[in-house]
């Protein structure tokens, strides 16, 4: 696939995006499903998306915490916002196309620079990312991008020290 501006995907065969969208279609039934045995072959499926979803929370809230906000305070609505990416990223993944969300606006280099940057006062967010599908509903002609929606990120800055 084209560059999208921070990486460079490679071309997919039929073959392996239908591997792809089948796979996670799979994954998703057994991450939803009420397993009664733990021998279940999609029980360690399901034990390992909680585990990354629990490790995905606690990284948020450390991140977060270093602005003195308290883990109580974050925790409920991180981890919704954790189990909600998660599963947009599933629903992405179970299509016949492949749906490339942009996060345009940071030239900041690393996670310490963002962080520096909001320390000073002002963080730039992302509202609604950009989003490009490359190929179509049948799974095929997967090399060009089509954008979806507006042709740009929309993003909102905030202030970081209550002004």
């Amino acid at each position: 696939m084209p560059d999208s501006g921070t990486y460079a995907w490679p071309t997919p065969s039929p073959k392996t995006e239908r591997w792809r969208y089948i796979t996670i279609i799979n994954c998703k039934d057994a991450i939803r499903a009420r397993l009664l045995s733990e021998w279940d072959n999609r029980a360690k499926l399901k034990k390992g998306f909680k585990t990354s979803i629990d490790a995905l929370l606690e990284e948020m809230v450390s991140a977060l915490g270093d602005f003195g906000i308290s883990d109580d305070d974050l925790r409920g609505g991180l981890g919704k916002l954790a189990r909600s990416a998660a599963s947009l990223w599933l629903d992405f993944g179970a299509q016949r196309c492949r749906i490339v969300v942009i996060m345009q606006g940071s030239n900041l280099p690393s996670m310490e620079d963002r962080v520096r940057r909001a320390q000073e006062g002002t963080l730039e967010l992302v509202v609604t990312p950009m989003l490009k599908r490359y190929g179509n509903s049948d799974g095929l002609q997967f090399t060009f991008g089509e954008t979806i929606g507006a042709s740009t990120a929309e993003t909102a800055k905030f202030s970081t020290n209550g002004r």
